[in-house]
């Protein structure tokens, strides 16, 4: 590309190279090639990318479990994707910020932002990323032992996923299971009247 004068396509280069070290948890080789995607985006106006590289230095903090810097890079490629009128990428990010928050088990700021995710998948038509959204919304409702929400949200969560034989249905259904079973044995526990209260 150097020696073409292609410079446009150096930084989508070194976008790709930063997700292979990302892939191997090499985060400092990852922050780096990464960072020379954006030098090179600014560099040849293209803007249009710049939010989606923001988004994985954001993956690259989030898996060294840097909370901060992850959520400052997530919320730099909200700003570059509604500037560039990336409104499909919207939904991923919202539900990535939504997973720094629940890691930290932050559970408002983790549903308003999964909330965020649903909204913008509407949007957008973006059906094939709501099902983890609906199930994530559902590990949120069960880590707080609200079992009905959480049962609700798996569902939506399956039935979404059955729709495009997503490969997370395993676990969508092994969760559902597993709520029903708590809501069956929270049931069984409860007292029951007595024949003279009835």
């Amino acid at each position: 590309y150097k020696k073409t004068d292609n410079e446009y396509e150096l930084g989508g280069t070194y976008h790709q190279i930063g997700m292979v070290y990302e892939g191997q948890q090499k985060w400092a080789e990852a922050l780096q090639n990464y960072s020379l995607a954006l030098e090179w985006y600014k560099k040849t106006d293209n803007e249009y990318e710049l939010g989606g590289t923001y988004h994985q230095i954001g993956m690259a903090y989030e898996g060294q479990k840097k909370w901060e810097e992850a959520l400052q890079n997530y919320s730099l490629a909200l700003e570059w994707k509604k500037k560039t009128g990336n409104e499909y990428e919207l939904g991923s990010t919202y539900h990535q910020i939504g997973m720094v928050y629940e890691k930290q088990q932050k559970w408002s700021e983790a549903l308003q932002n999964y909330q965020q995710a649903l909204e913008w998948g509407k949007k957008t038509g973006n059906e094939y990323e709501m099902g983890d959204t609906y199930y994530q919304i559902g590990r949120v409702y069960e880590q707080r032992r609200a079992w009905q929400e959480a049962l609700l949200n798996y569902e939506k969560a399956f039935e979404l996923n059955q729709q495009f034989n997503h490969p997370n249905l395993p676990l969508d259904h092994e969760s559902l299971t597993r709520i029903q079973k708590k809501i069956h044995d929270q049931q069984s526990s409860d007292p029951q009247p007595s024949t003279d209260e009835i």
